[in-house]
């Protein structure tokens, strides 16, 4: 008699795995990781963005997801100086919208092949930006692509095969603010969402002054899978030299930045 008592144990067992992992591949309810008011104005406006004034110790805009919690938090504290710039934006977009413009199914537009679009560095190069300084577009990457290792400049092809979880890599780009700089992407994946890290891996200049030092600005970007529409929330936090004059420049070409990537973003559909 024992023998069939394992066997029905052991098939309940791999009944209930099954179960979950369809659960787990279900596209988010938006009213379960909004509250009512977020929802409301993305629906109007398709975008909410948040630039944390001094004082303010808390990211507001994150979807209430396991996975998003885990990838970002505000990186303030009693035991580290906070960011001196910490700004956040939440965008909202039909797959219906995407579809349309790219000319595929709605059913071929998926978390795989926003990971895909993520991991596509080398797409970046000639990405433009609204620089509020000069009041026009420009370029905000002359340069972009992977590189083996921190200590090379050399271009290796992207990495878009497969999954993007537990993913790390290393690209090179010449910035319009920064020139020069590296940094390291740490990727995660699940059924239905994707997200990527950089952090810069040298200290970012600023004409003659440094900046930022190294690993002190992170961009997170995190896409969650709705159903029929997708989220994009991004973060910039980034611990900018003390000085008056060189925050503000930096300030205004951090905030243009989110917007530069949602707009690449989409544009790769």
């Amino acid at each position: 008699m024992k023998k069939p008592e394992k066997k029905v144990k052991l098939f309940l067992s791999f009944s209930v795995l099954f179960f979950m992992s369809l659960l787990s591949a279900e596209p988010y309810v938006l009213q379960n990781i909004l509250n009512e008011a977020t929802i409301k104005e993305l629906s109007e406006k398709g975008e909410i963005k948040h630039t944390l004034e001094k004082g303010e110790t808390e990211l507001t805009l994150m979807p209430a997801t396991d996975f998003v919690k885990s990838k970002i938090v505000f990186q303030g504290g009693k035991d580290e100086e906070e960011p001196s710039y910490a700004s956040e934006a939440l965008y909202f977009i039909k797959k219906s919208e995407l579809a349309e413009k790219s000319g595929k199914e709605i059913s071929d537009i998926s978390i795989d092949e926003v990971s895909v679009i993520l991991r596509s560095i080398s797409k970046m190069k000639g990405m433009q930006y609204w620089s509020n300084s000069r009041q026009k577009w420009d370029t905000l990457y002359k340069e972009s692509y992977l590189i083996a290792d921190p200590d090379s400049k050399e271009a290796i092809p992207d990495k878009t095969e497969g999954s993007a979880d537990n993913l790390q890599l290393y690209c090179f780009q010449h910035e319009h603010a920064f020139g020069d700089s590296k940094y390291v992407l740490n990727y995660s994946q699940t059924e239905n969402e994707v997200s990527v890290r950089f952090q810069n891996i040298e200290s970012l200049k600023y004409k003659i002054f440094r900046a930022v030092k190294k690993g002190n600005m992170n961009i997170n970007v995190i896409v969650t899978d709705c159903g029929d529409s997708f989220l994009v929330y991004m973060a910039i936090q980034a611990k900018i030299a003390r000085f008056s004059i060189l925050e503000q420049r930096m300030e205004k070409s951090l905030s243009s930045r989110l917007d530069a990537i949602y707009k690449w973003f989409k544009e790769q559909f």
